[in-house]
């Protein structure tokens, strides 16, 4: 599969994603439609397949990302209006930078890219940049016991799941 990456990459100039490969008899190489591209190989009677995705294309079987809602678990040390500022900024950013679960990578990432974008928005309102000191799923708890100045807020309604 990394050879196929880095030959795709000379010939066309980027590097494609294969999220999925395998035996072809798994199944796990369908239901990607439109914007993959499905290969299968055969070798020496044995058959595998995998998943060509243009890395950071849209799919266009995808659909359109679900508004993100975000809530204060906790208010701390943030005025009223910071607040408010902190909630808009979430709701658009988490909205805008989808959350990619696929891969331990993609999660780090992309999540990151949510909240960086969060953090981005509130300094061109502020003049400064919040300290974000923990963000994850909402579900796994790692939010709690940070004391009563910080200011926790939990993003619920994306298509990859609820965070923090």
């Amino acid at each position: 599969v990394g050879c196929v990456k880095r030959d795709l990459k000379k010939a066309w100039g980027h590097m494609p994603a294969i999220p999925v490969y395998g035996s072809q008899s798994c199944g796990q190489c369908e239901g990607y439609g439109l914007g993959s591209t499905v290969v299968e190989v055969d070798v020496d009677g044995m058959k595998w397949m995998f998943v060509v995705q243009l890395e950071g294309a849209p799919s266009p079987t995808k659909p359109p990302a679900p508004q993100a809602h975000a809530v204060a678990l906790q208010k701390g040390d943030a005025t009223d209006a910071k607040l408010a500022d902190i909630l808009r900024a979430t709701a658009r950013c988490f909205h805008t930078h989808q959350v990619d679960t696929s891969s331990v990578g993609q999660l780090e990432g992309t999540l990151g890219s949510a909240v960086g974008c969060v953090q981005k928005a509130c300094e061109q309102s502020w003049g400064w940049k919040p300290r974000v000191s923990s963000q994850g799923s909402h579900s796994c708890g790692q939010c709690d016991g940070y004391g009563l100045g910080a200011t926790v807020i939990a993003i619920d309604g994306t298509s990859s799941g609820d965070w923090m």
